[in-house]
C-alpha cells in the first residue's frame, strides 16, 4: 500500500534538499540512504561544539542504534543517543565524531 505522505517524503529527500549518505549498524552492511543533514552551532545554545543530526526514513534505519555509523558529507559519524521515531515516518539520529 502507497502512503501518500511517505512518497512525499521521499521525493523531497531526492531533491537538493537531501543529502547522500551511508547508514552501517556496528554488526551489519552498509546500505546507501538519502537524508536531511543539519549541523547547527552549540555555542548559540550556550554548549560548546556542533549539534549534529540527521533525518532518515525509518523504514532505511529501522533497528539503528547508539554505536552505529552514518557517513555523509565525507565524514563518518556515530549515532550518539538512541533514535527518536517521529509519527510522520522520519527518524531523528542525534549524531557525534568519535
Amino acid at each position: 500500500m502507497t502512503n501518500i505522505w511517505t512518497d512525499g517524503l521521499k521525493e523531497l529527500l531526492d531533491t537538493e534538499a537531501g543529502d547522500d549518505a551511508t547508514y552501517k549498524p556496528a554488526a551489519g552492511t552498509a546500505k546507501p540512504i538519502r537524508v536531511f543533514f543539519s549541523k547547527a552551532d552549540a555555542r548559540e545554545m550556550g554548549m560548546e561544539g556542533s549539534i549534529i543530526t540527521v533525518e532518515a526514513l525509518t523504514s532505511e534505519v529501522t533497528g539503528a542504534k547508539v554505536g552505529d555509523t552514518v557517513t555523509v558529507r565525507g565524514t563518518a559519524y556515530k549515532i550518539a543517543r538512541p533514535p527518536y521515531d517521529g509519527d510522520d515516518g522520519m527518524t531523528a539520529l542525534d549524531l557525534s565524531i568519535d
